[in-house]
């Protein structure tokens, strides 16, 4: 068993040495390439992006809950770059693009290296057959440098299994299980191996994070004491929801400091289990696995328990916050800005919404690092929603997506930055965040 141990030790370092030199010389190869993206900054997106991006993600929903975990995606490069404009919105240093070239898929990635400005941008480009089983690039190039698409993707497996534990690669690699292309439509045959969705969720999450997320079984004990709470009256499933927010950051506190973070996490996975968005409970739970207890049902969770009045103002800002304790501000921006956009093709854009999801966000920014004592006085600061979230007087409601283009043309435009910075402002006034003002804002 010792010589295992050390023979695997051995491989690792190995590896990493040959990794640490390979790295080494694609950095010199890309710095003789150009350090400029080759894909233009894109645009911000707008409601069709979010539409498609909702019905993509409700897709992969699907093709999870299959028998065989096999299904299909189809969309047209547009709705690709639509897709892509979305996540550039939360990491200004992707930028990726599709397009047909003669039948072929061409894809464009633009990668912003961090830490090393004297590189600037990694170039990719891949390019797919028009039809394929299992495709596979036909040309592969970082910069101007053509690579061997086989030994590259081997390669890639062998990288991501040293990162994230054997096997990885081959399933990352596995779920692309075909390729078709009619007319302007592009179709991705997807297959989700055994154990894939535990394994590369976790592992994604965990990168966003920067460290690994807690067990589903640490959340089932923060639902079944939230559950406990409101047996003892502790709690309700009406009147402000203040309460819920307090109890679960003073719970935090008990935690002790080096347990503080992992209970802040599993706490607000626990509240936006009952409490936060539909749309959002699945992705923001860990995986389940094999010997983890079961959920209790998450209905009727919070209840009628509201902010402002709102139930839906209730939901947007758990899940708001959720999203900034488990990734980023700019994720948590993001994934409630595709809401509002998808939203105007049906019921509407509302910049109260906004508001619930960004005094979430800043509620976050404040528990993201905090100490014990922290949590204490700042689960004693909070009297009522008043000190949680904006008074909403003033800010523009729900309106269709022409009135919306009308009045504020598209995100980013001087007057929809406006209600932004306004949010904002009204956010820095409130008693919670007296001693922090405006540091939330890009935290």
């Amino acid at each position: 068993m010792r010589s295992t141990g050390i023979v695997r030790i051995a491989v690792r370092l190995i590896g990493a040495v040959a990794m640490g030199i390979l790295a080494a010389a694609l950095l010199v190869l890309v710095s003789l390439q150009g350090g400029t993206p080759q894909v233009e900054r894109l645009s911000p997106p707008v409601p069709e992006d979010a539409e498609y991006a909702r019905v993509f993600m409700l897709t992969m929903e699907h093709i999870g809950r299959q028998p065989d975990r096999a299904g299909t995606v189809t969309g047209t490069p547009e709705q690709f770059n639509g897709l892509f404009r979305i996540l550039a919105r939360s990491n200004d240093g992707l930028r990726l693009r599709t397009d047909l070239e003669d039948g072929a898929v061409r894809l464009r990635a633009s990668v912003r290296v961090p830490g090393h400005d004297w590189v600037g941008w990694l170039n990719l480009t891949a390019v797919l057959p028009p039809s394929a089983a299992t495709p596979e690039p036909t040309d592969l190039r970082i910069g101007a440098l053509a690579l061997p698409p086989g030994p590259t993707l081997r390669l890639i497996a062998w990288g991501l299994d040293q990162r994230f534990g054997p096997g990885t690669g081959a399933q990352a690699l596995d779920m692309l299980s075909g390729l078709a292309v009619e007319g302007d439509a592009v179709t991705f045959g997807i297959t989700m191996p055994a154990g894939s969705e535990r394994l590369l969720s976790r592992n994604a999450i965990s990168e966003l994070y920067g460290r690994d997320m807690v067990s589903r079984a640490r959340v089932v004990e923060e639902v079944t004491f939230l559950e406990q709470q409101v047996a003892a009256g502790r709690l309700q499933r009406s009147g402000s929801y203040a309460d819920w927010l307090r109890v679960v950051i003073e719970r935090a506190a008990e935690a002790g400091p080096d347990a503080t973070a992992d209970a802040v996490m599993a706490g607000f996975m626990a509240l936006n289990y009952l409490c936060g968005s539909d749309h959002f409970v699945s992705v923001l739970l860990p995986p389940s696995g094999a010997n983890d207890p079961p959920l209790p049902s998450a209905r009727p969770g919070c209840g009628r328990a509201d902010l402002r009045g709102r139930v839906d103002l209730r939901r947007h800002f758990t899940t708001a916050a959720t999203i900034k304790l488990i990734s980023s501000r700019n994720a948590a921006v993001t994934a409630g800005e595709a809401k509002e956009l998808s939203d105007s093709i049906h019921s509407g854009f509302d910049f109260t919404d906004i508001a619930a999801n960004n005094s979430g966000i800043r509620l976050a920014v404040l528990l993201d690092g905090a100490t014990p004592a922290d949590l204490r006085a700042l689960a004693a600061g909070i009297a009522s929603e008043d000190d949680l979230i904006i008074d909403l007087d003033g800010i523009p409601q729900i309106m269709g997506r022409s009135a919306f283009r009308m009045r504020f043309g598209e995100l980013d435009s001087p007057e929809y930055l406006a209600v932004i910075d306004e949010i904002e402002r009204r956010i820095d006034a409130l008693p919670i965040h007296a001693h922090t003002v405006g540091t939330g804002r890009e935290g």
